[in-house]
């Protein structure tokens, strides 16, 4: 899609007078830089996705059923004894 962006732009340069060019010329590429930009955030997101469902699993199979009772459920020993 930027190679096809690029050669409009390459195209459209041609047939405009030369300070109006330059100046879209300017403007396009700063365009150009920030779909780049764009792209790599997007590349590192989709990245980031790939990585976390596996992480997600891996969590999975560690759950067990008691693993959210707390400690103050237990009963003091001490309770019902003769101490």
């Amino acid at each position: 899609m930027v190679t096809t962006l690029k050669e409009k732009e390459h195209d459209s340069e041609s047939s405009s007078s030369e300070d109006d060019g330059q100046e879209e010329s300017q403007l396009n590429n700063r365009l150009f830089e920030s779909i780049d930009k764009i792209e790599a955030g997007l590349t590192k997101l989709h990245d980031a996705m790939l990585v976390i469902p596996r992480g997600t699993r891996v969590l999975q199979h560690l759950y067990f059923d008691y693993m959210f009772s707390r400690e103050d459920s237990i009963v003091d020993t001490r309770t019902g004894t003769l101490s």
